[in-house]
Formats: structure tokens, C-alpha cells, sequence
């Protein structure tokens, strides 16, 4: 949210969250207060992505932005609405990057999340395919998989594109979703 609110772009109550209630308020408090502390106002950064970052960033912004640039097959990034401000700093650093070689992939409980518009944030940007997996975890009785459906965690550090790649390899959904029932009954079970 740092990174896209100093580049310009309008995400406050966009971005999702990992748990029930978003926190946009606090989001929102601590950009604000990053800002402040860097010494920057948004509008100093917008055309100075690598400022932007080092006042208020991740440093796996850049680097999966130079990843994904540098690529010569396409790309598709694992991840949410975090994943959007990776696309921002690229469009940043090349306005004339050919977004149709590049993709989002995350579940659809960061594009159904209500308490976020991951569309609205990549619309800003570019016009940027993003696919969202359905795990199916509605038919699980895992109650750790079921708190996803309720709109616990939404996403797990790129579980989206790592279904997709899966969906990819001709794996189904429904064996995905069995062995992860498996692999937390495993977990917690020790």
C-alpha cells in the first residue's frame, strides 16, 4: 500500500488483508506515518519508484519487478493485491512494458474479498490478466481450511499460483484441496 500510495495510485480501502475484519484505518495510519517518517509527501515520490521504496517499500518489490523485466518467457506473479505494486513499479520504471506477458495468480479470496478490489488497483495500472483460483476449501472439513471461506488469511504467501501451477501440470482442485486437508491434519497433528 506504501509503495502504490507514493506512486499515485488510489488504493485506501483496496488492498486486502489477512484476516475477517481489514484493518484499513491502521493500514492507512501506517503509511501515513512511513511517509512522515521518511520525510517524503507521496507526491515527491510518484516519479522515483526506487526513492518510493527505500522511503516506504519492500524490498521484494524491486526485485521481483526486475525479475519479471528481465524475463524473456512470460511471467505470472504469485500473490495478492501486493503483487499489484510490484506491477505499479515496473510500469513506473518502463511505461511501454508489455503487461501481456505478465500476470497476477491468487485465490478467490483476494478477488471476492469484499474489504478489497484487487481489479480496481490493476486497472490503474494496466491492463493486467489476473486469475483466481478456487480451491474449493467450502467442501473441506478442516477447520483451518473452512476459516478461509470466512475470510481468515484470504492467501498464503503465493497459494494461488502455486494451485495454478499445479491446475497447470493437469493436477484437479479437488486433489489439491485433499492433500493440503492432509498435509494440516499432519501439522497440527504433531
Amino acid at each position: 500500500m506504501g509503495i502504490l500510495t507514493a506512486l499515485g495510485y488510489e488504493v485506501d480501502h483496496k488492498m486486502s488483508g489477512s484476516t475477517p475484519e481489514n484493518p484499513h484505518k491502521l493500514k492507512h495510519s501506517v503509511v501515513k506515518n512511513g511517509l512522515e517518517c521518511s520525510g517524503y509527501a507521496a507526491e515527491e515520490l510518484k516519479s522515483d519508484p526506487f526513492l518510493a521504496i527505500n522511503a516506504i517499500g519492500d524490498p521484494m518489490i524491486p526485485a521481483v519487478a526486475g525479475i519479471a523485466m528481465g524475463s524473456r518467457v512470460p511471467v505470472t506473479l504469485a500473490g495478492g493485491t501486493q503483487m499489484t505494486a510490484v506491477c505499479a513499479v515496473i510500469k513506473s520504471l518502463s511505461p511501454d512494458f508489455d503487461f501481456n506477458s505478465l500476470s497476477i495468480a491468487t485465490t478467490i479470496f483476494v478477488s471476492e474479498d469484499e474489504t478489497s478490489d484487487i481489479n480496481f488497483i490493476i486497472n490503474q495500472i494496466s491492463d493486467i490478466s489476473i486469475i483466481a483460483v478456487d480451491p474449493d476449501f467450502g467442501k473441506s472439513d478442516t477447520e483451518g481450511l473452512v476459516n478461509y471461506t470466512r475470510g481468515s488469511v484470504k492467501e498464503g504467501v503465493g497459494a494461488g499460483g502455486a494451485m495454478l501451477a499445479a491446475i497447470l501440470k493437469g493436477i484437479p482442485v479437488d486433489r489439491i484441496r485433499v492433500k493440503t486437508e492432509e498435509l494440516c491434519e499432519e501439522i497440527f497433528d504433531n
